[in-house]
């Protein structure tokens, strides 16, 4: 059957519906009509005054048209259905309307959440906070204890290297054939004979001695420095009587480059590595050590403390080693007693090592020491008349010594040694004086002189005056070559 609607089911609900209120709502066709015609449907008259105004909604559906048709078949009134829909539609736009305002209502939180200021979050103040302390003193102890542990290895190592404050024990050491230098130097650890295989390692492949070592059974000593090692390991000696030894006499008087040149000529060590040793070792545990001021302009630290004697090297031999062979046989002789003389003479040690170079420079004659060293007491002692030691020695030692070995000539460390213009003592020593010059610096003889001069015979000529001086060099200057005071312009 077709539900379908037709023209006479409209009208005849057309006539149902004419006999109602006005106020009941539109015509349903006529709205529908007008909806057709795309014209805006007629708005519904106000109701008495104190009532809202309220829309009325009236949709066709042809569901809604059948349940009407079987209402009116039923016998209920037509404009009892009419009311009933009424109702049902204002209840329905009732609760579109509520749901709407409860939308709105919704809606207007939601906005007011929004636009309702935040709550300030109270800001971190900058700073470190207790756990942050706690990290940055941990860091900072690691930090410490890290660098003592590296200073300790150090020292460690520098003790381990040059054989300082080890046990002096002899032990055996056998190498045998085929063990790798991983090997050796591991033995050489469980023996004693070194403390740092790992520096041992460093240096021996610093020297290119890994790979080298010889096999063989060996007679070591703990004390024994790096070198010392290498060089048995490398060369096969087995024990310190098979070394070659050479005896090698210093004269007093004989500078820290002459001193070096003739090590190399006994092959105990290199030149340069012999000065560098004595320029830049560590030798502060001899007391001495401490009474050598700093000077910028001096050529070699050491000079005037390599004491001059007859000594017995190892052929190879570490130049440090070397060295302290010099500083030993000082420290000896030099004793408190020598450094207190000095003093009443109003002179440091360094000052009396200084004098005592010069006064070795200008005389070999052992006698003469103490009237030269007169001369020059009694200058030092009169700065306003003669300010300047004017001795030929400091010169010699410029012109042998330190020009020869500069690349580029330094003005003021020159100047600083030229006893002919600097006042009062050079800088530094200008050689290594023996035991009879230093004495002589600290016991000098009681003379008016201020000048002398001595000719190529070895003859000493004494003057109070300049007048009688010039006297003196022009007799001296007889016999050859002359040295002195004031000498030279």
């Amino acid at each position: 059957m077709n539900d379908k609607p037709t023209r006479d089911d409209y009208n005849q609900l057309i006539d149902q519906l004419g006999s109602s209120d006005r106020n009941d709502g539109p015509d349903i066709l006529a709205v529908k009509h007008r909806r057709e015609e795309g014209r805006t449907p007629a708005q519904p008259q106000r109701q008495a005054a104190g009532e809202q105004p309220q829309r009325r909604v009236t949709q066709y559906t042809p569901g809604a048209d059948r349940q009407r048709r079987q209402g009116s078949a039923s016998g209920q009134p037509a404009h009892s259905r009419a009311a009933s829909s009424r109702g049902t539609q204002q209840r329905a736009a009732s609760s579109k309307r509520t749901t709407g305002h409860s939308a709105d209502a919704a809606q207007q939180a939601q906005t007011a959440s929004h636009t309702s200021p935040k709550r300030k979050t109270k800001e971190k103040k900058p700073g470190f906070g207790g756990s942050a302390w706690v990290r940055a003193i941990i860091i900072v102890l690691i930090m410490v204890a890290c660098a003592v542990a590296l200073a300790l290895f150090a020292l460690s190592s520098a003790s381990d290297l040059f054989g300082l404050n080890q046990e002096d024990k002899q032990v055996e050491v056998n190498v045998e054939e085929g063990m790798s230098s991983g090997d050796i130097i591991d033995l050489l650890e469980e023996t004693g004979v070194i403390n740092q295989k790992v520096t041992f390692r460093f240096y021996a492949g610093l020297k290119d001695a890994l790979g080298e070592f010889k096999p063989g059974q060996y007679v070591m000593n703990c004390n024994f420095s790096y070198d010392e090692i290498i060089i048995m390991l490398r060369t096969g000696i087995r024990n310190e009587e098979e070394r070659a030894v050479v005896s090698v006499t210093f004269y007093e008087g004989m500078t820290a480059w002459e001193i070096a040149e003739r090590l190399e000529e006994n092959k105990v060590c290199n030149a340069e590595e012999f000065i560098n040793a004595v320029n830049t070792a560590d030798f502060s545990d001899y007391e001495f050590m401490s009474l050598i001021p700093e000077e910028e302009l001096r050529f070699v630290r050491l000079e005037g403390f390599l004491f001059p004697d007859t000594y017995q090297f190892y052929v190879d031999e570490n130049p440090e080693n070397a060295v302290r062979r010099f500083l030993d046989n000082f420290e000896s002789k030099v004793t408190d007693d020598v450094i207190s003389a000095l003093n009443n003479q109003n002179l440091s040690l360094y000052e009396g090592i200084n004098l005592a170079s010069i006064i070795q420079g200008e005389s070999s004659n052992n006698e003469q020491m103490g009237k030269v060293s007169s001369v020059f007491h009694n200058r030092l002692d009169s700065p306003g008349v003669y300010p300047m030691l004017q001795s030929d020695v400091s010169r010699s030692y410029i012109n042998n010594d330190i020009i020869p070995h500069v690349d580029i000539i330094n003005d003021d460390q020159i100047f600083a040694y030229d006893s002919y213009q600097c006042s009062g003592l050079p800088v530094a020593p200008v050689g290594n004086p023996g035991m009879d010059a230093i004495m002589a610096a600290a016991h000098p003889e009681d003379t008016p002189y201020f000048f002398f001069v001595s000719d190529a015979e070895g003859e000493f000529y004494y003057a109070v005056t300049f007048d009688e001086h010039i006297y003196n060099v022009r007799r001296a200057g007889l016999l050859g070559e002359i040295t002195g005071i004031a000498t030279e312009e």
